[in-house]
């Protein structure tokens, strides 16, 4: 492997005293070599091409995202993106968490984050920047976004264990689903229950059985306790000279107490 070949090293290094000035976000070219051995084929156009039809300006995550301490807290942003003769350029713009972390030297080097095809060379896109110390040398560094393989390159046993968890998964909810309705329908007994004892009691008129049982329970617990009242009331208050309206006019109190 000739020595000539594109270092990713080159573009890490951020110059504090060039903040201003577009910095380089990747290389451009074929087999751009990183410092694990690894190689990159970056197609300067299309990378481009993606950023801007993407319309999204790219993160500076800390550690690719994976700090504990910041997680997936931006400490940049990457906009104007430019494509020169060595590689893509961008404008960044730091936020306070990124000007505390560089101009104190905590951190120093950006390293690029690429989509690529699963066991393939080729970049598709360039989807975000890690702000780190070792570039380029953990795996997770340039290309911990990698597409998976599709399922026809699962094997035989990873398919019959990915089919047992789907069954699994698909089991519990059914047995979720059963003991739901078990539930509900044995509130709904009860409900039913409740009202059945209240007209053997002659506290409810059967005549108002359904619309009882239209009713939430709530609802239905201080209707039943004032039909109760009421059959007290009519009770004691008959008088074979009336046309039978109190008892209407009873019902209308009712029902306006419960909102209906």
């Amino acid at each position: 492997m000739s020595d000539k070949k594109p270092l990713i090293r080159v573009l890490c290094s951020i110059d504090t005293a060039n903040l201003d000035k577009k910095v380089k976000l990747s290389p451009i070219g074929e087999s751009i070599r990183g410092l694990d051995g690894r190689t990159f084929d970056v197609d300067g156009a299309m990378l481009l091409a993606s950023l801007n039809t993407n319309g999204l300006e790219l993160p500076l995550t800390v550690d690719h995202g994976w700090s504990a301490k910041y997680g997936a807290d931006a400490a940049a942003w990457f906009n104007e993106f430019e494509l020169r003769e060595d590689g893509i350029y961008a404008k960044m713009e730091l936020n306070d968490l990124g000007q505390e972390l560089i101009e104190s030297k905590k951190y120093k080097y950006l390293s690029p984050e690429y989509l690529m095809q699963y066991d393939s060379s080729v970049v598709e896109e360039l989807v975000g920047m890690g702000l780190v110390n070792q570039p380029n040398l953990l795996n997770e560094s340039l290309n911990h976004q990698k597409k998976e393989p599709t399922d026809m390159a699962m094997t035989d046993e990873e398919k019959a264990k990915q089919q047992a968890l789907e069954d699994e998964n698909k089991q519990l909810k059914q047995q979720q689903q059963t003991l739901t309705d078990e539930m509900n329908q044995m509130k709904k007994d009860q409900l039913i229950q409740k009202v059945e004892n209240a007209i053997a009691k002659g506290e409810l008129l059967p005549a108002k059985k359904e619309f009882a049982l239209g009713l939430e329970e709530n609802a239905l617990n201080s209707f039943l306790e004032m039909e109760a009242k009421n059959k007290v009331i009519s009770k004691n208050s008959i008088d074979p000279e009336r046309d039978g309206n109190d008892s209407i006019d009873s019902d209308d109190e009712i029902y306006s107490q419960l909102g209906l």
